[in-house]
């Protein structure tokens, strides 16, 4: 009916399904895939070993550009569910929240971590140090 009155108007799309690979995930990493490059592995790799999180507590979430992710997305989540966002803001992720990089965000469902992406961290190591400290924080 709006298209017949020639309003615009925002339409929220679809959130893709995720397919996980990790039933016990309690911390999710969503990316961008074009950021998954092999340096970009193993400094995610490095960051993940040091809060000491294991293999089967991490789901990857690498979105092409097509992809729309929301936290509906997931599988339940709760106050201890961790996600880490690399190279994407709020409304990339159908929040609209205000967050500030590298700052805990906390929802009821789960916290939330915004970080530049993981090329921009190698590009510019001074961003590693408030990232490891949210990080820290989150983990103790």
């Amino acid at each position: 009916m709006l298209d017949q009155i020639k309003i615009q108007y925002y339409s929220i799309p679809e959130s893709t399904d995720i397919e996980m690979e990790n039933a016990q995930a309690t911390t999710f990493v969503v990316l961008k895939d074009k950021d998954w490059s092999e340096d970009n592995q193993n400094l995610l790799n490095k960051m993940l070993k040091a809060i000491k999180l294991e293999d089967h507590e991490v789901q990857l979430i690498p979105l092409s550009q097509e992809q729309n992710f929301s936290l509906s997305s997931l599988p339940s989540t709760d106050a201890k569910t961790t996600i880490l966002i690399f190279g994407l803001t709020p409304t990339d992720i159908q929040l609209n929240i205000r967050a500030t990089k590298y700052q805990l965000t906390g929802l009821e469902c789960a916290t939330l971590i915004f970080s530049d992406s993981l090329s921009t961290l190698i590009e510019n190591p001074a961003l590693k140090k408030p990232l490891w400290q949210s990080l820290q924080a989150a983990y103790q």
